[in-house]
């Protein structure tokens, strides 16, 4: 039954990064006006104030973490596959944070 509640949470903790991610990665362009911009950055949880390089630094740390939470999830469920870290160092700290949290041992 935990390992079920471990799954859903990490499904649903990547479902809501993933909804956010999208409207920044159209953000993170500088060529839209400002009130696109503007919009898009107000739909992922972003203020008003961010540059397209937040933007980018915000997509490039959320990619990390749904990679994280995907590749736990598969760790979890005894699947031997794992997705590409990408930014290693940024991986691993969320990685360990995921791991901390919800008590999974590396194997």
């Amino acid at each position: 039954m935990a390992l079920r509640l471990v799954v859903s949470d990490l499904k649903k903790r990547i479902k809501d990064l993933s909804v956010k991610q999208r409207p920044l990665k159209q953000a993170r362009k500088t060529l839209l006006e400002l009130g696109q911009r503007r919009a898009l950055l107000e739909r992922s949880g972003m203020g008003p104030e961010t540059t397209p390089g937040d933007a980018a630094w915000e997509v490039l740390k959320r990619r990390a973490m749904i990679t994280a939470c995907l590749n736990l999830v598969h760790e979890v469920c005894g699947s031997e596959y794992r997705h590409g870290p990408g930014e290693k160092w940024l991986y691993e700290k969320y990685d360990r944070e995921l791991r901390k949290e919800f008590l999974v041992e590396k194997v």
